[in-house]
C-alpha cells in the first residue's frame, strides 16, 4: 500500500533533480539537458556504489581507488554543467572520462591483457552520447576512434585473433545504434510538437492581444484577442505590414504615428524591447481605440538581428476614458481650489506642506515654493496641539474645526478658523491632510472685545453681590457692638459692663473670622494658596480636628471616629486638608443636636481614599443641595442660621486643589452625609 506513494515521491525528486536550466529555451535543448542530467545522475550513483567494490574485488588493482573516485568526480562535474546552459561541456566532459576510464584501466590494471580488454565495452557510452547529443560529423568521428582502438589489438602479441576480432564487430556495429537515436530522436520530435501545441493553447487563450511579424515587418500569425482589439479577421491581419496607412494611427497629441517607428518595427531594426508604447488606430467602423503596446525581439543562435519579433497590446481606451474624465475633474477642482475666498493647504502624512492656493499665498505671505519647503511646525504657533490634530486624524478621528493662531512671513499673527480632515484613497488609505483656513483676525478681535466687555460687567455684577453679601455679613455684627456699645456707655454695673463687653469681644472675634475666611477665600480662587505637598497620615489630621473641637466646647453633638487602620498616606497639604475636614465637621456640629450622632470614617477604594462625616441633623432639602457650595450662601435669607456661607466653599476648593472631590448625600430629618475623596499615589497601591 505505500509503494505506489514513494515511486510517485521518487518521481517527483527525480524530475526536480534532472530539471534543466531556466535559460534553455528551446524544448529540444530542454530534453537533452535533462537526459543528460538523468545519465550523469544515475551513471554517477553506480560509480559511487561500484567503486568500493571493485577496490575490494581486486585489491592488486592500486589504480582502482584514484580511477573509481576520478569518475565519480566527473559525473559529479558533469551533473552540475547539465543544470546549465553550457551543458554540452558535460556532454563533451563526459565522453572524455569514458575515454581516460578506458585506457588508464587498460594501461594500470594487473591480470592479462585480455581481461583488461573488458574495459572497451565503455567505448559504447561514447558511442551512445555522440548520437544522442552531438552531430552527425562528430558521432562518425568517434566511432572510428572506437573502430581504430578496438582494431589496434589485431596487432598486440597475445590476443587471440577470435577476441579482437569480436570487439572489432561489437564496436563496428556502433552506426547501428545511429538508428536507436533516430527513433528516439522521432520521440523528442513527438513531444516538442505536443509542446508546441501546449503554446499555441496559451497563445490563442492569453487575455492580450498577441501578432508575429517576420523580419520585413509582415505579420505571420494572430490570436484570437488580437482579432478582437483591431476589429479584423484573421485574413485581413495575416500578411499585413506596419506601414500599411489602413491602420490610421495616431499618437496621443493626435498626430500620426508613421509605420517605421511603430513599436515591433523599432524592435526587428535595432533589436532592443519596447515597452509600454501608446499608440491609437482606427478599426474599419471608424473607431478610434487606445493600444498600450510591448514588442520583444526572437533571436537564431549566433545571429545580432532578430528573425521575428512578438508583439502583444492590449485595449485600454477605457483607461484613456477614465484619464480624460480624471482630468477634467482635476481641472474643475483647481479651478474651486484657486477661487475659494478660503486659503486651502494639503498637507502630507508627516506634517508638510504639499500645495497651496493662491489666497493660501497671500495670507501667509511665502510664496508657493517657500511653502512647500514647510511643515505645520514651522508655521504652527501652537505646534503641539497641531501635531495632536494630526495624530488624531490618522487614527480615525473627526476633529471639528477649530481655532488657532498661525505664523505670516513678517512675523505677525493671524487668528484663523481651520476645518481639517484626512483624504484617503478608494481602499481607505489615507493619502494626505487637507486644510480650509478662514482669517478670523477681526473677527476675533471684536468677539475678544466682547469677551472683555461681557467680563468686566460680570467682574461689577460679581463685585457688587460680594459687597451686598459681605455688608450683610458685617452689618449685623456691627449692629450688635454699636447697640451693646451704647447700652455699655449707660451702664454703670460693672458685670453688666463685662457680659457686653464679651459680646463685643464675640463680634469682633466673628468679624475677624468673616475677613479671614474671605482672604482665603480669594487665595484659594485666586490661585494664591502656597501648598506644599508632603506624605500626609489622614487618620492623624482628623483626629487633631477631633481633638480640637473637644476642647473648644463642652456641649456638643456625640462624635465617633471609625478609622481605617491601614489608611494609606497621600500627597498634600496638611494645613490645608485639616481646614477642609475642619469646616465639614462644623458644618455638622451646627445642624446636629446635642443629644445627636456625628460618625466620622475613612476608607480606602480602588487609587481613592475618602474620608466621610455623617450626622443626625435636620439634613438638607433637595432643592437646596446644588447651592451649598457657592459663596455667602444660607438656607434662610435673613442669615438667622449660623455659620457663615464660606466653610463648605472653602473645603470644596481645597479638596479640589488635591484633585479630589466632595459628595453629599442627605434626606431631611434624617442627616447629610459628606465625602470627601482624594487620589492615593500609586505607590502605595
Amino acid at each position: 500500500m505505500f509503494a505506489q506513494p514513494l515511486i510517485e515521491a521518487v518521481s517527483v525528486l527525480f524530475e526536480r533533480l534532472t530539471t534543466p536550466s531556466s535559460q534553455i529555451t528551446s524544448s529540444i535543448e530542454r530534453q537533452r539537458a535533462r537526459l543528460l542530467s538523468a545519465m550523469s545522475l544515475v551513471l554517477g550513483l553506480v560509480t559511487l556504489f561500484a567503486t568500493p567494490a571493485w577496490v575490494i574485488t581486486a585489491p592488486n588493482f592500486s589504480a582502482a581507488p584514484w580511477i573509481g573516485g576520478g569518475v565519480a568526480l566527473s559525473y559529479l562535474c558533469i551533473y552540475l554543467l547539465s543544470r546549465t546552459r553550457r551543458y554540452l561541456l558535460g556532454v563533451a566532459l563526459m565522453i572524455v572520462a569514458t575515454l581516460m576510464l578506458v585506457i588508464s584501466t587498460l594501461i594500470t590494471a594487473p591480470g592479462p591483457l585480455i581481461e583488461r580488454m573488458l574495459v572497451l565495452k565503455f567505448l559504447l557510452i561514447t558511442s551512445l552520447l555522440s548520437s544522442f547529443f552531438l552531430n552527425r560529423t562528430v558521432t562518425i568521428l568517434l566511432s572510428a576512434l572506437n573502430v581504430t582502438i578496438s582494431g589496434a589489438f589485431f596487432f598486440i602479441p597475445g590476443v587471440p585473433t577470435s577476441f579482437a576480432l569480436s570487439y572489432f564487430v561489437f564496436l563496428a556495429a556502433i552506426p547501428l545504434l545511429g538508428t536507436v537515436g533516430a527513433v528516439l530522436s522521432d520521440a523528442y520530435r513527438k513531444r516538442l510538437n505536443e509542446s508546441e501545441e501546449r503554446y499555441r493553447s496559451i497563445f490563442a487563450v492569453i487575455p492580450n492581444g498577441i501578432v508575429l511579424q517576420q523580419q520585413g515587418g509582415a505579420i505571420e500569425a494572430c490570436n484570437a484577442e488580437a482579432e478582437r482589439i483591431l476589429g479584423l479577421t484573421q485574413d485581413q491581419i495575416l500578411g499585413r505590414t506596419s506601414t500599411d496607412p489602413r491602420w490610421r494611427a495616431v499618437r496621443e497629441d493626435g498626430s500620426p504615428f508613421t509605420g517605421e517607428m511603430h513599436p515591433a518595427m523599432i524592435t526587428l531594426k535595432t533589436g532592443t524591447p519596447q515597452f509600454g508604447v501608446v499608440m491609437g488606430i482606427y478599426t474599419p467602423e471608424g473607431e478610434l481605440r487606445w493600444l498600450s503596446i510591448n514588442a520583444q525581439p526572437l533571436f537564431r543562435p549566433g545571429e545580432t538581428l532578430p528573425y521575428a519579433a512578438v508583439t502583444s497590446f492590449v485595449d485600454i481606451s477605457e483607461t484613456k476614458r477614465h484619464q480624460r474624465e480624471l482630468a477634467d475633474a482635476q481641472r474643475r477642482y483647481r479651478g474651486l481650489f484657486e477661487q475659494t475666498h478660503d486659503a486651502v493647504f494639503i498637507m502630507s502624512l508627516d506634517g508638510e506642506y504639499i500645495d497651496a492656493n493662491q489666497r493660501g499665498v497671500e495670507m501667509l505671505g511665502f510664496s508657493i515654493d517657500e511653502i512647500k519647503r514647510m511643515t505645520i511646525a514651522e508655521l504652527s504657533a501652537e505646534v503641539n496641539d497641531s501635531e495632536r490634530i494630526s495624530q488624531r486624524l490618522q487614527a480615525g478621528e473627526r476633529v471639528p474645526p477649530y481655532e488657532r493662531e498661525i505664523l505670516r512671513k513678517d512675523g505677525s499673527v493671524l487668528q484663523v478658523d481651520i476645518n481639517v480632515e484626512l483624504v484617503r484613497d478608494l481602499d481607505g488609505r489615507p493619502l494626505h491632510l487637507q486644510a480650509v483656513v478662514r482669517d478670523i483676525t477681526e473677527r476675533a478681535q471684536v468677539r475678544q472685545r466682547d469677551f472683555e466687555l461681557a467680563l468686566e460687567k460680570e467682574r461689577v455684577r460679581l463685585l457688587s453681590q460680594f459687597i451686598e453679601k459681605a455688608s450683610h455679613e458685617f452689618r449685623t455684627p456691627l449692629s450688635v457692638i454699636n447697640s451693646v456699645a451704647f447700652a455699655l456707655a449707660r451702664t454703670e454695673d460693672a458685670d453688666q459692663r463685662l457680659v457686653r463687653e464679651a459680646k463685643i469681644k464675640d463680634q469682633v472675634a466673628r468679624m475677624t473670622k468673616l475677613v479671614e475666611m474671605l482672604i482665603q477665600m480669594n487665595k484659594l480662587e485666586s490661585g494664591q494658596e502656597k501648598v506644599s505637598y508632603i506624605p500626609v497620615d489622614l487618620n492623624s489630621a482628623i483626629q487633631f480636628v477631633i481633638d480640637s473641637v473637644n476642647r473648644s466646647a463642652s456641649r456638643n453633638p456625640t462624635i465617633r471616629y471609625a478609622k481605617e487602620a491601614s489608611l494609606p498616606f497621600i500627597m498634600g497639604d496638611r494645613r490645608a486638608l485639616i481646614e477642609a475636614i475642619q469646616q465639614i465637621l462644623d458644618n455638622a456640629l451646627r445642624f446636629t443636636p446635642e443629644e445627636g450622632l456625628i460618625t466620622i470614617s475613612t476608607g480606602v477604594a480602588i487609587r481613592r481614599v475618602w474620608i466621610e462625616v455623617r450626622d443626625t441633623g435636620r439634613g438638607i432639602a433637595a432643592d437646596d443641595l446644588p447651592h451649598i457650595f457657592e459663596t455667602f450662601w444660607r438656607h434662610d435669607e435673613m442669615h438667622t442660621t449660623p455659620g457663615l456661607g464660606l466653610g463648605l466653599p472653602i473645603a470644596r476648593r481645597i479638596v479640589e486643589m488635591h484633585g479630589g472631590s466632595i459628595e453629599v448625600e442627605s434626606e431631611p430629618g434624617k442627616g447629610s452625609t459628606f465625602r470627601i475623596v482624594l487620589p492615593a499615589p500609586s505607590f502605595f497601591e
